[in-house]
């Protein structure tokens, strides 16, 4: 077997998948290097939920930033990457974000008008839809604030979702066991690029990366096995912590990962008068979006007792067992915040990068504002009382509890999850920018970062539409001189 061609992409995710797919239609020597392995609907429906959060993500699921406290960060390892476990939603970024790519960082190539084509192409292939079929006694946790959100004049919409024939499992971000959940670019994009000739080389995990005259080596590691591939053009594809720590380590950048944008999430439980069922639902079928211009929107969360007691895990005997005696009255709600604070790859350690986080007095203001609004949102919805992550679990039943603990909040006491990372290559033609605005690094044409790191700044929405398309986009003026 050959381990030379033309084209090499590192990782298999929304950015990989996108560029194979591309590249393949015009040359036929494209490979993919994949650390993580290959799982199926058939592995979804055969293994426990905590089994497969084990294995699709890495560390399981908590990679750690530290900083005030610590926030777990979950990063997909497997073909298909992050896109295999994520919520199923596609949502275009703001037309403000668009033209900030030319003003802010003086990108060309990139407006509007060059990528509405291709946000299209890519929500027409996943089957992205902002309606879809359920009955009245289904997402009753979304539709719940349905009332109190029109009385009050909060606008809100169905999510974009790109799901077929959803058997409302609630398995999203464990592995969809139905094949419902079309972000999945193993359903698509990957079969595609691999039917055209891309070959796929899974759990091989890269550990150097050097330049040899005109051509790129790629050493991995195969269960012990060492292996080396060898290319003409290599595209950077492993995602915001991975790629910059395989350019940093392989002396490739210095400036790569010092600064990495992230969308920062908390959940809460809420407990209804009204019986929710909320099993009988799905994630994200609704995001209240009055808020986006503060960085600040919510959604209904999958619910699944093993997924709400594994993020709630702190909390008591007795406050369990009441959860599963009115678990039919339940729901989970999930905050995502767009925050001024950014995170660095301060060093590697035994393999691992390390990650710190700051967050700025402006994110202090939105927590404290988000709280706020989350909570009067739910009560004023029905909701009897509400669960935190804050200060061992707090428990709140009234606006007067919700204020008290605003007044006194303790940004250590607060249990986040981060997500969405980007920004940790951010492209630009500032001068301050790790790539420029084809994703080249300086002098490097032959080597090209195509993934979440290259996005210049968070879009505040679930990003891999906007990953897919500033790919692609990537590629069409690099490649192909559109």
């Amino acid at each position: 077997m050959s381990n030379f061609f033309k084209h090499i992409i590192i990782g298999s995710g929304a950015a990989g998948s996108m560029i194979a797919t591309e590249l393949i239609k015009k040359d036929s020597s494209v490979a993919i290097i994949e650390e993580g392995r290959s799982f199926n609907s058939d592995y979804f429906k055969a293994k426990k939920i905590a089994t497969r959060n084990k294995n699709l993500w890495r560390n399981g699921g908590i990679t750690a930033f530290f900083g005030k406290s610590i926030i777990p960060y979950a990063e997909g390892v497997a073909v298909g990457g992050t896109t295999v476990s994520n919520g199923g939603v596609i949502e275009r970024p703001s037309i403000e974000w668009i033209e900030n790519l030319k003003s802010k960082f003086k990108i060309d190539g990139f407006e509007y008008e060059n990528l509405k084509n291709i946000f299209l192409e890519v929500e027409q292939k996943l089957n992205v839809r902002d309606h879809y079929k359920e009955n009245e006694n289904q997402n009753l946790d979304s539709k719940i604030w349905s009332n109190y959100l029109d009385k009050m004049k909060i606008s809100y919409r169905k999510s974009n979702l790109a799901h077929t024939n959803c058997k409302r499992s609630n398995q999203c971000i464990s592995g969809c066991p139905n094949d419902a959940k079309q972000t999945n670019v193993l359903l698509n994009y990957l079969p595609e690029a691999k039917k055209g000739g891309t070959k796929i080389f899974h759990k091989n995990k890269v550990i150097r990366i050097k330049k040899v005259g005109k051509h790129w080596d790629i050493y991995t590691i195969n269960q012990n096995k060492k292996l080396i591939f060898k290319c003409e053009f290599l595209y950077m594809a492993a995602g915001a912590i991975q790629t910059p720590t395989l350019l940093k380590k392989n002396g490739l950048s210095k400036t790569a990962g010092q600064r990495l944008g992230f969308h920062l999430n908390y959940q809460i439980i809420s407990k209804f008068k009204d019986v929710l069922n909320s099993k009988n639902g799905t994630i994200f079928t609704t995001d209240i979006n009055h808020y986006k211009n503060l960085g600040i929107s919510f959604n209904p969360a999958n619910f699944q007792k093993s997924y709400m007691f594994s993020k709630f895990s702190n909390l008591n005997n007795e406050q369990v067992n009441l959860i599963e005696k009115n678990i039919s009255n339940y729901g989970m709600y999930i905050t995502q915040l767009k925050v001024d604070g950014f995170a660095s790859i301060k060093a590697n350690l035994f393999g691992q990068p390390i990650i710190t986080y700051e967050l700025l007095n402006s994110d202090l203001v939105r927590i404290k504002q988000s709280i706020k609004i989350i909570c009067d949102i739910l009560i004023g919805s029905g909701a009897e009382e509400i669960i935190l992550p804050y200060d061992n679990f707090k428990v709140l039943r009234s606006k007067k509890e919700i204020n008290n603990l605003i007044d006194n909040f303790n940004l250590s006491k607060m249990n986040f999850v981060c997500a969405h990372m980007m920004s940790s290559c951010a492209m630009g033609n500032t001068g301050n920018e790790v790539v420029d605005g084809t994703g080249s690094l300086p002098g490097e044409n032959r080597l090209m970062v195509v993934d979440a790191s290259v996005i210049p700044e968070c879009t505040g929405e679930s990003p891999q539409l906007t990953i897919m398309s500033v790919a692609k986009r990537i590629i069409e003026i690099k490649m192909w001189n559109k």
